[in-house]
């Protein structure tokens, strides 16, 4: 539900303990999938102050909770930057995959969120960046939408130990001599041609 300015309770509310409450009511008016009971969403986005680069940056508030049981609901807060770390490690364990860009994100740093006109910018991009992450939710695992703190080095670990425990499948499994190089190629062809087709889809 949102007002005449297309801003929902959660944007209008000034304190924190109640945007929390507004997030977790939300969550729990979707609908579980058929793989799992529990619920896993990006309610909103928010501007805070970061310390360590000592400038703004945009937060994507996540929630996870097993309904009716709102005592199950946890919240991690997640940057563009975390996102992007993930769906690079998705491409390095899985390069087949058709993951959804994570191009054309924008949030100008000249927008001041503080006046009403601003507010209103924001929050438009805010709800797109939103709708676009929310979708991208379901290639991630579930320690992204659960824990707060990403242990990167470990990550990249062990997606390294994945790619090479696939790549070792593949010269257990499939012969590296050519028997029929026209087939090969043709196929090959094919692949290349599939392929540049989703990336133009996608």
């Amino acid at each position: 539900m949102e007002n005449f300015d297309s801003l929902r309770a959660v944007e209008l509310a000034v304190d924190e303990e109640v945007q929390d409450l507004l997030d977790d009511y939300s969550l729990f008016r979707l609908s579980p999938s058929e793989s799992s009971n529990r619920l896993c969403a990006m309610t909103r986005a928010e501007i805070e102050w970061d310390s360590e680069k000592s400038s703004k940056v945009v937060s994507y508030v996540i929630k996870s909770g097993i309904p009716p049981n709102i005592h199950s609901i946890t919240t991690v807060k997640r940057t563009l930057d975390d996102f992007q770390f993930l769906w690079q490690q998705i491409l390095f364990e899985y390069p087949e995959s058709c993951v959804p860009s994570l191009d054309n994100f924008f949030v100008s740093p000249f927008v001041d969120s503080t006046t009403p006109s601003g507010s209103l910018i924001c929050s438009s991009i805010f709800a797109a960046n939103v709708r676009r992450l929310d979708r991208f939710l379901a290639y991630l695992l579930w320690e992204f939408m659960l824990v707060g703190d990403l242990q990167r080095d470990f990550i990249i670990e062990r997606s390294r130990n994945k790619a090479k425990a696939i790549m070792d499948s593949i010269e257990d499994n499939y012969s590296s001599v050519i028997e029929d190089a026209e087939h090969e190629e043709m196929y090959h062809q094919y692949t290349v041609e599939m392929i540049e087709m989703l990336n133009k889809d996608v």
